[in-house]
């Protein structure tokens, strides 16, 4: 059987091998800036406060920090702070933060409906449109999608244009085809209340009277309309409904009648959907989330590290100084995030770093002692920038590592007392074929890319096992039929099998181990912890909504002790439980606030003399004081920018390389401000409940 990090798929998943393998902290939170926070407190500090209940217009929290390079910025970089519902930018750090222009909204839907990454004002790389729900569960049959929208969306080739119809009915409906029955919801009862001159789109009224009910202009939230608002099916925990939905530069706006009225208007989970059309991840190993969001596409670079088994800090260090961290960048030998050559050189900043990762591990003659001045003279042709490349390479180690080192608990590894039972029931082993070298190997693997524990050592009896939530390199202790053997914890378990792991096995070992404990006469283990206390099991992230992007094609490690060919005939491993059923889907409504997050705030820098806004600004909230403070508002509108591409780029699927299966193998889980014209009244509306 063979779930994880390096064994029978071995990397093959690990693009989002380590993502969750450990709980998250607790008191974990990510640091925000000072207009960050107060744009996020003043929306949604009551909610999560619990003074008020309507719907978030950011989300509860933040959910991830990340560095892009953007190429109109000062630094040629802009810090991105996601939430549920979108995402805020900060193109400028040093900016002047009374400045309306310092942070603005981005424009999630337009790049999703573009099927285009702004990566500049005027440069773009092409991607194509998601098929991810608009609104409702995440994984549904029939769902409308933002590929059933795009055709008709301002950025079509062909699109559809509208007349002013204020005041007149909507009846239309979209399906999951991007067919429009015009007709198809008759006496809706719910009409336009307004009018984009810019976009030619009409507005719906409960759209035009939530964002007037917010504390910002309305294109600081929303962005123009790029779509005619339309009633969809959608499912909601499983169950159909009938919902209105518009798209926006900024968001996604639903509208569900038959639901208590200050519930019925929210914002969609745009930033969710956009983190999964890139396929974006904060790593879940805490150690490894400071290197992910500090490093521009830091995600990308460590999953695209992990995938070809390579030192990811090596990667970031490698896109740093071959192309300054910029996925535009080309010469007559490359081009993108690591100047890939050949048929691979995309400038997807995703595909660029998997095919620079594969590239780098094809030119490493094994996976033990790595000669870097060697492997990175034959990744460039020539020895100019070896050096500076190993020297920033220390340079992330030494700035990163003292999360690792933070969260080892170095004494519970090398305790000889065992607290007690962690967990009792059916051991799973690896294939024989995965011998003590391999096992050794990849104890050195992880040791390389800081996620082995400190002071780890191999197993002196060569015997390897693997349970969620403990490191490599940790010490466990397996009692059965009799026998009490310690073992070294020399593998992790990926993301989206954790479930099925949980639901099925106590432990994982290696098949001298397995023997040895005769679980393959009586196979049932109780494990035990080490130390006083065992650590939470790590939490298991909700299924995602499939894409026109397909995954990385699974990668076995290119080098390293190879594992020998299995017997012909092996102990039956036990035959797991039916899997548990897969946790709910997060959608826009029913769930509660939680308590409110308390980020730390950074010093506020010295402000700068202003300087001019960008191309297409878009008004800042006014910060939280007790005195009203005017918006400045732009006295012109410019057009809406068309996104232009920059190169178009196609994923360019892998095969992957069989490898020897150990049995059994568990399932897997299943611009300025715009008043909009109104020509209709109506009472506030107050926006929906709190969302997951």
């Amino acid at each position: 059987m063979r779930i994880a990090g390096l064994g029978l798929c071995a990397l093959a998943v690990v693009s989002m091998v380590f993502y969750g393998v450990l709980a998250r902290e607790p008191g974990r939170q990510i640091t925000l800036h000072q207009a960050v926070q107060a744009t996020w407190q003043q929306a949604d500090g009551p909610i999560a406060a619990g003074d008020v209940q309507r719907s978030w217009v950011w989300g509860p929290e933040p959910t991830a920090s990340t560095v892009e390079f953007y190429r109109d910025s000062p630094d040629t970089t802009r810090k991105l702070i996601y939430f549920d519902k979108g995402r805020l930018d900060i193109l400028d750090e040093g900016g002047d933060t009374s400045s309306p222009w310092f942070t603005t909204g981005a424009l999630l839907v337009s790049e999703m409906l573009s099927g285009q990454i702004q990566l500049g004002d005027d440069d773009f790389v092409e991607r194509e449109t998601p098929r991810i729900p608009l609104t409702g569960d995440l994984i549904q049959q029939d769902g409308v999608t933002y590929a059933s929208l795009a055709p008709l969306a301002t950025y079509a080739d062909d699109a559809p244009v509208f007349d002013d119809a204020v005041g007149g009915e909507l009846t239309a409906v979209l399906n999951a085809a991007g067919e429009v029955d015009p007709d198809g919801m008759a006496n809706s009862g719910v009409v336009i209340g307004g009018y984009s001159d810019v976009t030619e789109h009409n507005v719906a009224a409960p759209f035009v009277d939530w964002v007037r009910s917010q504390p910002y202009p309305d294109l600081y939230l929303l962005g123009h309309p790029v779509s005619e608002p339309y009633w969809i099916q959608t499912e909601v925990l499983g169950t159909p409904k009938m919902v209105l939905v518009q798209a926006f530069e900024r968001r996604v706006m639903t509208y569900t009648p038959d639901i208590p009225a200050q519930w019925q208007v929210e914002s969609a989970n745009v930033g969710q959907h956009y983190r999964l059309w890139r396929q974006l991840d904060q790593p879940g190993n805490v150690a490894l989330a400071p290197l992910a969001s500090g490093e521009p596409f830091g995600e990308e670079l460590v999953a695209a590290a992990f995938s070809a088994g390579i030192d990811p800090y090596m990667l970031v260090a490698i896109s740093q100084i071959v192309s300054g961290g910029d996925p535009l960048y080309e010469d007559n030998e490359g081009r993108g995030l690591l100047r890939v050559a050949g048929d691979d050189a995309s400038f997807d900043p995703q595909l660029n770093a998997e095919a620079g990762a594969k590239a780098l591990r094809d030119a490493m003659p094994s996976a033990l002692n790595v000669n870097w001045k060697a492997v990175l003279t034959s990744y460039y042709g020539a020895a100019g920038k070896v050096d500076a490349t190993i020297a920033l390479h220390d340079e992330l180690v030494s700035k990163y590592s003292a999360e690792l080192m933070r969260l080892s608990d170095t004494g519970e590894t090398a305790a000889a007392n065992f607290g007690g039972p962690l967990d009792s029931g059916p051991a799973a082993y690896y294939d024989p074929s995965y011998t003590t070298d391999w096992w050794e190997w990849a104890l050195t693997y992880y040791e390389d890319i800081g996620l082995a524990t400190p002071g780890w050592a191999n197993d002196p009896n060569g015997y390897y096992c693997v349970r969620p939530g403990y490191m490599p390199g940790e010490r466990l202790r397996v009692n059965a039929n009799g026998r009490t053997i310690d073992c070294t914890v020399g593998d992790m378990v990926a993301d989206r099998d954790l479930a099925n792991w949980l639901s099925k096995w106590s432990i994982e070992m290696n098949w001298p181990m397995f023997v040895a404990l005769g679980l393959d006469t009586n196979n049932s283990a109780t494990v035990e912890y080490p130390g006083d206390w065992p650590k939470p099991p790590p939490s298991i992230p909700a299924p995602q909504a499939p894409t026109n992007d397909p995954a990385p094609a699974p990668q076995p490690p290119a080098n390293g002790p190879a594992p020998v060919n299995p017997p012909v005939e092996q102990p039956a491993a036990p035959v797991g439980e039916p899997a548990p059923p897969p946790p709910e889907v997060e959608t826009e409504t029913d769930t509660p606030p939680p308590p409110p997050p308390t980020p730390t705030q950074e010093p506020a820098p010295v402000q700068p003399t202003p300087t001019a806004p960008p191309a297409t600004p878009t008004p800042a909230p006014a910060p939280p004081v007790s005195t009203p403070t005017p918006t400045p508002e732009p006295t012109e509108p410019p057009p809406v920018k068309e996104p232009i591409p920059h190169e178009p780029s196609t994923p360019i699927p892998v095969p992957p390389t069989p490898t020897p299966e150990p049995e059994p193998e568990p399932e897997p889980e299943p611009e300025p401000t715009e008043e909009l014209t109104v020509d209709s009244g109506g009472g506030e509306v107050v926006a929906p409940p709190p969302s997951r």
